[in-house]
């Protein structure tokens, strides 16, 4: 029943139910027009310390090809996941209308599907994140963005001075390039990170990519891409996650 039960509730429904168990704080922060589901995992890091932002994936912006989603919320909190195995000061920042907070008045579907990494959306992460840090005293921010939160990561960075470092996982760094490789449609409305202007030299920068992704591809322009082996685009990251984070924590001491 537990298992039946489980596979019934919605994906906000799994987010939350996680964030319950692993003591997260449920927060929802004001984002330009939208409302942006968030968690937070506070920790006592001292003076100085450096903020963790995870930045989840497309989810599910389309049922078929013709059919777009009702709901585009990851169905697997795999961010989530990984955030919980941070030892850092952690936020999960949840994106327009994802997780359920929006109602479609709000929330056309543009917005997780052409418009997914628009000017109106990367805009709306960065009030919300602004919003969050007004209330709370970190000097140095690490976005880590998985999938499409690899591209909003990418986008936000310039947009966030305290950004000292950038981390993405399968991430689409160059939408136009990834919808003439697939034959989709184009995703007019959305902002392209390889077209803006390169980010400043002292943020560093890590781009992991499976050998085995049939998703992302492995050689994007501009940006050094680290391809791991036998790595696909949903899995498996888990197992590798406390490496990547000896190395973050490493530049950040």
């Amino acid at each position: 029943m537990a298992v039946f039960l489980g596979g019934c509730s919605t994906p906000a429904e799994r987010y939350h139910r996680l964030a319950r168990e692993t003591g997260l704080k449920d927060l929802v922060l004001p984002g330009a027009g939208f409302e942006l589901q968030a968690f937070f995992a506070p920790v006592d890091a001292g003076a100085n310390a450096t903020l963790h932002v995870y930045l989840d994936g497309d989810g599910t912006p389309w049922l078929t090809p013709r059919l777009v989603a009702a709901d585009p919320s990851p169905r697997d909190p795999l961010v989530l996941r990984l955030m919980l195995s941070d030892s850092a000061p952690t936020l999960y920042l949840g994106r327009p209308c994802y997780l359920e907070l929006d109602d479609r008045d709000t929330c056309p579907s543009r917005y997780w599907t052409n418009q997914r990494y628009s000017e109106e959306v990367v805009a709306s992460l960065a009030t919300g994140l602004q919003t969050f840090l007004a209330d709370h005293r970190f000097e140095q921010l690490v976005l880590i963005g998985f999938s499409g939160g690899g591209t909003l990561a990418m986008l936000l960075a310039p947009r966030l001075p305290k950004t000292v470092a950038v981390v993405t996982l399968g991430a689409n760094l160059d939408p136009d390039a990834w919808t003439r490789h697939h034959g989709y449609l184009p995703l007019t409305g959305s902002l392209n990170p390889m077209l803006a202007n390169p980010l400043s030299s002292h943020v560093y920068q890590l781009h992991l990519v499976g050998s085995e992704d049939d998703n992302i591809l492995p050689t994007v322009s501009r940006v050094q891409v680290e391809v791991v082996q036998g790595m696909r685009h949903n899995c498996c990251w888990e197992p590798l996650w406390p490496e990547i984070l000896d190395r973050l924590h490493a530049l950040e001491h």
